[in-house]
């Protein structure tokens, strides 16, 4: 990843938008960092700055000392920035990279998370139920999934925690929150052979009253993907009946709409069409949305 030149910000807004485990596990100790380069990288990163921001593998370890060393810093923004910026490469890889990739970070996520239960982190309001705290809780999800790393009990529990707690249909994150934890239920079923529980969680997403970042960037699609994946008439079926639920995420380009929105809902509503037609095809949409 040679890219230390990055449009961080507008990055960290959608992973904020978007996107604590007891005891250390083998291996997952973060590594000791040369006293001079940790203070180096602090210094150099200690104030965010537009479209720049620390994402070689080799920052991940500065990254998580830096977290230890001063819990209220930038430090978990930047981890989400890693995170979103990893997720964008995994639509590029299949099988096996991709699962070796989603665990490499998944070690770093979670060394993030032991580092927000210390005292330190508490008492600097980035405990794990913190704003921050809670962005990295839901990210490692995706990643445990992907890298088929285990603790689907406690990932599903998370999930309904979630959708517990999400009770205020005014509040702009509620439609996020829907749409997000019934993926992860339906991901977690599919892992568990529940395939009907699965195809319910499926359309529990699609029916989402959606939110600005819906509307705007559009869902994930892995979900769907995993379902067609299996190949079977009845998977298709729910799986076409989730694109017409979503199409309503773009519904609202209403004339006093600005242009550029309307635009942008017209473009996903022609992607769905297209979407319908591959489907009914017997294909998985060839769209890096689905994976």
């Amino acid at each position: 990843m040679k890219t230390t030149s990055h449009p961080c910000w507008p990055w960290l807004i959608l992973a904020i938008l978007s996107l604590g485990l007891p005891g250390w596990a083998d291996g997952e100790r973060p590594p000791a960092a040369d006293a001079k380069k940790l203070a180096a990288f602090m210094e150099r990163w200690k104030t965010p700055k537009a479209w720049q921001c620390p994402l070689e593998e080799t920052d991940r370890p500065l990254i998580l000392a830096a977290l230890s060393k001063d819990p209220a810093g930038p430090w978990a923004d930047y981890l989400n920035l890693v995170a979103m910026d990893t997720r964008a490469h995994l639509r590029d890889l299949r099988g096996e990279a991709r699962k070796r990739s989603a665990a490499d970070l998944l070690s770093i996520l979670r060394q993030a998370q032991q580092i927000l239960t210390t005292p330190s982190a508490s008492s600097a309001n980035q405990s794990p139920s913190s704003p921050r705290g809670e962005n990295l809780r839901n990210i490692t999800t995706f990643f445990q999934l992907e890298a088929g790393s285990g603790g689907l009990t406690e990932i599903a529990a998370d999930a309904k925690r979630r959708l517990e707690l999400n009770q205020d249909p005014h509040d702009w994150n509620y439609g996020n929150v829907v749409y997000e934890a019934n993926d992860v239920l339906g991901r977690v079923a599919l892992r568990q052979k529940r395939i009907d529980e699965a195809r319910a969680h499926l359309r529990a997403a699609g029916r989402s009253p959606g939110s600005p970042q819906l509307g705007s960037f559009g869902p994930d699609y892995v979900l769907a993907r995993e379902l067609l994946e299996r190949g079977t008439q009845e998977d298709r079926e729910a799986v076409l009946a989730f694109v017409d639920d979503v199409a309503h995420f773009f519904g609202d380009a209403r004339e006093e709409t600005e242009a550029n929105a309307k635009l942008v809902a017209k473009d996903h509503l022609n992607e769905l069409a297209r979407w319908r037609d591959e489907i009914r095809a017997g294909k998985v949409p060839d769209s890096r949305s689905w994976w």
